[in-house]
């Protein structure tokens, strides 16, 4: 009888202390990620930003797939990897949404193992940093059992503000349209002439994953400091 309790008990907390352990994990590889930022020569940063923002411009006119969609024409470019990789582990910055209290390592790519440990960048979409012309959408799972990811991305409003940290410099983007659609659906994360956005994706809704939500900011001032930190303790 004992035993089944310390069993039972086990399964409940399981997904608790889960999400707890990866959380911070997570914040463990965003302080390594800006503790590396930081000891970049100037010069070196300036030339990664400067290769990012041209295979923006390359990318003007490329068709953008889903990229949970097995044969939906989805190809990485081949120099994709190599960009903003700044430790050669893939991690390319971060992504921080304080209405949610939530702060992500940002990942290069769409793979499993990418968005079971943060917020991956979908390729064939603009890298995210900044400029008009732009268009970055970023993805992470929801109802993992042992992660938050996006699972609470569908608690976003009009006007909430989340940010992208790359190589130091931080994008402040507030929520301007919010839609569900089809996953074939790609219109509404393509470029726009002069305007620059970013897109959150998940699947929704929960549990069957039929559909993509898509969570969109435009450009604004950036948050106080103190908006952006994490709530401290344990999620129970």
């Amino acid at each position: 009888m004992a035993i089944c309790l310390v069993a039972g008990i086990g399964l409940i907390l399981y997904p608790v202390v889960g999400t707890y352990l990866n959380e911070r994990s997570f914040d463990e590889v965003v302080s390594r990620y800006e503790e590396t930022v930081q000891t970049l020569p100037e010069d070196e940063r300036t030339e990664m930003l400067a290769e990012a923002r041209a295979y923006n411009e390359s990318l003007r006119g490329d068709p953008v797939h889903d990229p949970f969609v097995a044969n939906s024409g989805y190809a990485v470019p081949d120099n994709y990897d190599d960009l903003l990789n700044v430790d050669g582990t893939g991690l390319m910055g971060t992504v921080s949404i304080p209405a949610i209290d939530l702060t992500l390592p940002l990942y290069h790519g769409t793979s499993d193992d990418v968005l079971s440990h943060g917020a991956g960048h979908i390729p064939q979409t603009s890298l995210p940093v900044g400029g008009a012309g732009t268009h970055a959408v970023i993805t992470g799972h929801t109802g993992l059992p042992t992660a938050r990811l996006f699972t609470d991305l569908e608690r976003l409003q009009k006007g909430d503000v989340f940010v992208v940290e790359v190589l130091g410099e931080r994008h402040a983007y507030a929520v301007d349209d919010i839609e569900v659609v089809e996953p074939d659906d790609v219109s509404s994360i393509r470029v726009e002439d002069g305007a620059e956005y970013v897109t959150l994706l998940t699947c929704t809704p929960y549990g069957i994953n039929s559909h993509r939500l898509l969570v969109r900011g435009a450009p604004c001032e950036l948050p106080a400091d103190d908006a952006l930190a994490p709530t401290p303790g344990a999620p129970w």
